[in-house]
């Protein structure tokens, strides 16, 4: 790589100060794309629909069974009883809490990892 500088003195990229940004906001703006190694914590939200794990919880056995065929296979090809409707609706509220937990998580590891990468290169550089 070519050291760019100015007169006879080299540069120093890491202490010229871009429009105002401190060196961990230029490196965290800068960074590479997240790494699949990269991973912080994801915690699932607690499912409202009743387990179709366990057929204990179940008052009827006939319910059980309606309710985990419907769980198990493609939406529409069992249809549940007006009784049951509760369970498809929890079904799909607990889609949707997945769903936005997960992009919650997504946009968190983001800005983690900006902050990981941007903390570990000033580090390093100050070795």
């Amino acid at each position: 790589m070519k050291e760019v500088t100015k007169g006879n003195e080299p540069i120093n990229y890491v202490n010229i100060n871009v429009r105002g940004l401190k060196k961990r906001e230029y490196f965290a703006a800068n960074c590479p794309e997240v790494p699949d190694w990269f991973d912080i914590e994801f915690e699932m939200p607690k499912p409202t629909a009743k387990s179709t794990k366990d057929k204990s919880l179940w008052e009827k056995d006939s319910d059980f069974e309606i309710c985990r065929r419907y769980e198990t296979t493609l939406i529409g090809t069992v249809v549940l009883p007006k009784r049951l409707q509760w369970f498809a609706d929890a079904l799909k509220n607990d889609a949707i809490a997945k769903q936005e937990a997960y992009k919650e998580w997504t946009k968190q590891r983001y800005f983690a990892w900006r902050t990981y990468y941007a903390d570990n290169l000033i580090e390093q550089l100050n070795k």
